[in-house]
């Protein structure tokens, strides 16, 4: 019998990215609804994608533009 990995997730939850990012959960909600956290809506409930959130982290002048934010 061929056993298989199973896939890996490709999104996260809210407070999952809060974590990662070091930040409240309430923060973390807060960029979202400001647009600066991407997601995609499923239902009432919000996942970050994972490939997003990477390329968010390392675009040249995230740590600029989240400063002035504030």
């Amino acid at each position: 019998m061929k056993r298989t990995t199973p896939p890996q997730a490709r999104t996260i939850t809210v407070e999952e990215a809060a974590t990662l990012l070091g930040i409240s959960r309430s923060a973390a909600y807060r960029c979202v609804h400001l647009g600066q956290i991407p997601t995609v809506r499923l239902g009432r409930k919000f996942k970050v994608p994972l490939d997003a959130l990477e390329r968010l982290l390392s675009s040249p002048g995230t740590a600029q533009r989240t400063a002035v934010d504030g």
